[in-house]
């Protein structure tokens, strides 16, 4: 579709442009920025609204609404640069679990390794393969491209801040959710899985 206007039907009775199509919309759209501020404005923003995220960001100002102060979280930024930009405005960085397993992007983007070893990544996603976080946090540790812990937090506590901060951590007041697992190749074997139940009682 033109960069510069949403088609007919991707605008609702309302005028407000469709949100399932918003993560499409190149920044030079006023069209679905203008959509984009009237509804963020109607939730209550990132702070009391759903987390925005910005879907596999180019090149910095370029689709990518977390350097222009719209996206909560970077996911998939396909280059460095992107990434880069990401983290200097504080935006977090999610990359998929695959990618890191495969070593490389299966399309030819930015690797997640590569991104994680430049400190730019904060969160694994598993990205269609939740078998691959723990696996990837592993080897992410055997490599060296990280501590265990640092590894660890990729899946645990960075991924909870992407908007979940009730979890993640082993703090006073946190839910104490648990992992029980062995070390595995390629796959590490998990025992045993702890949940926070109603009331805070392990389940």
């Amino acid at each position: 579709m033109p960069v510069h206007q949403p088609a007919e039907h991707q605008i609702g009775d309302d005028g407000l442009v469709e949100h399932r199509i918003l993560h499409r919309l190149d920044i030079r759209c006023p069209e679905g920025l203008a959509g984009l501020r009237q509804r963020l404005a109607e939730i209550g923003g990132a702070a009391r609204g759903p987390v925005l995220v910005s879907h596999e960001d180019h090149t910095p100002g370029q689709g990518q609404y977390a350097d222009r102060g719209f996206g909560s979280v970077a996911e998939f930024p396909t280059t460095t640069a992107a990434a880069k930009a990401a983290r200097e405005h504080g935006t977090p960085v999610v990359m998929g679990a695959p990618n890191v397993l495969r070593g490389h992007s299966h399309n030819g983007d930015a690797s997640g390794r590569e991104l994680i070893g430049r400190g730019l990544v904060t969160a694994l996603a598993s990205d269609c393969l939740p078998s691959g976080l723990l696996s990837a946090a592993l080897l992410l540790a055997e490599d060296g491209l990280a501590s265990l812990p640092e590894a660890v937090g990729l899946v645990t506590g960075g991924a909870a801040d992407v908007g979940l901060p009730d979890r993640g951590r082993l703090a006073p007041g946190l839910r104490a959710d648990l992992v029980l697992a062995d070390r595995g190749r390629p796959w590490p074997v998990v025992a045993a899985v702890l949940r926070a139940a109603p009331g805070g009682d392990a389940a």
